[in-house]
């Protein structure tokens, strides 16, 4: 009897400890290493996001403002945290007009979305804000046309969608009055995210529950609407291949060439709740940030798809976003940057 209990317990502890694990999820994949830490940036609050260049990053760091950092030598050389400050959640670079665009939650008299001279990166100076309607965005894109104007689109949690162009002047901005000046659209549906292709006119949208949609950007039509395998909340897409994150479903890849006719060509159903997607084209990887989880990299999708690595969460914490920049992928955690080289790739 005693041995009966004991085997019943072993049996139950067994349970509780593989129970959570993922059968396609071994946490061995070879003894390959794909991912080289290289260095780490140490933030004061969780990385809400990030944005990376060839010598700084950028990182928005929610009550603790933003933080510019120097690569090189990876030393922190400004943090914005001044009364402005109150939840920053959201951050784009355009290196190329020294400009910095930041999305304050809650800032009261500064709330919204803010923008900063960053001439000198160890003095980010405050040109404007934008608040009002943008005050709750769930997801934020900008591009630089030239030096002196720059492309944003932007998506609130009342759906949404914004997108216009600036000008940029000496300490200030202001409304591009040729051509394109500002667009508005209230979607019918969430936005957890977005993707947008300004030269086929089409934008992307990660729907929730709802799954993927394909919008025409020339009249806002709905091209059409995709079921996925999860509730998708991040996409990204690249030469016709829409990379989803679909929070507890993991990652699925479709190849949309034919829009009516997506085709799915590959599902990892990953630990924790996948979170944000990062593409190479160059390298042919893709990497997923999953929470809990971690990050995955995978190889794909010229040639076969294939899981190459997994950082866990209990060595980085907690992943909220990920980037691919050049030959390294950088992960947002609740403690930092974590910055790895890729390397072993065949």
């Amino acid at each position: 009897m005693k041995r009966l209990v004991f085997l019943l317990i072993v049996s139950l502890i067994l349970v509780l400890f593989t129970g959570c694990a993922q059968a396609n999820d071994p946490e061995e994949n070879g003894d390959t290493v794909y991912l080289n830490l290289v260095a780490t940036y140490e933030t004061e609050a969780y990385v809400e996001e990030f944005d990376v260049t060839d010598d700084y990053i950028y990182i928005a760091e929610d009550m603790a403002g933003f933080s510019i950092w120097e690569q090189a030598s990876g030393n922190m050389l400004a943090r914005y945290d001044s009364t402005l400050v109150g939840n920053m959640r959201l951050i784009k670079v355009l290196e190329e007009s020294n400009l910095l665009v930041v999305f304050n939650k809650y800032g009261g008299t500064y709330g919204g979305t803010l923008f900063f001279d960053i001439t000198a990166r160890d003095n980010p100076q405050y040109l404007m804000s934008i608040p009002g309607n943008n005050a709750e965005l769930s997801c934020l894109q900008v591009w630089s046309i030239n030096a002196d104007r720059f492309r944003f689109s932007w998506v609130n949690l009342g759906s949404q969608y914004y997108t216009g162009e600036f000008v940029r002047i000496p300490n200030s901005l202001y409304w591009a009055q040729d051509g394109l000046t500002f667009e508005e659209k209230l979607f019918g549906f969430n936005m957890a995210g977005f993707d947008e292709d300004l030269t086929n006119e089409r934008l992307y949208c990660a729907s929730e529950e709802l799954g993927m949609k394909i919008v025409d950007r020339a009249d806002f039509s709905i091209v059409n609407n995709i079921s996925t395998i999860g509730q998708t909340i991040a996409v990204k897409v690249v030469d016709n291949v829409a990379y989803l994150g679909n929070r507890e479903e993991g990652i699925q890849l479709l190849d949309i060439s034919d829009e009516l006719n997506p085709v799915e060509i590959f599902n990892y159903d990953t630990t924790g709740l996948a979170s944000d997607i990062a593409v190479s084209p160059e390298l042919n990887v893709f990497a997923l940030a999953s929470t809990s989880g971690g990050i995955y990299l995978f190889r794909g999708p010229d040639g076969v798809i294939e899981r190459l690595q997994r950082i866990d969460d209990s060595e980085i914490g907690y992943t909220y976003k990920v980037k691919i920049h050049g030959n390294y992928l950088y992960a947002g955690t609740r403690y930092g940057i974590y910055k790895f080289e890729i390397i072993n790739l065949r």
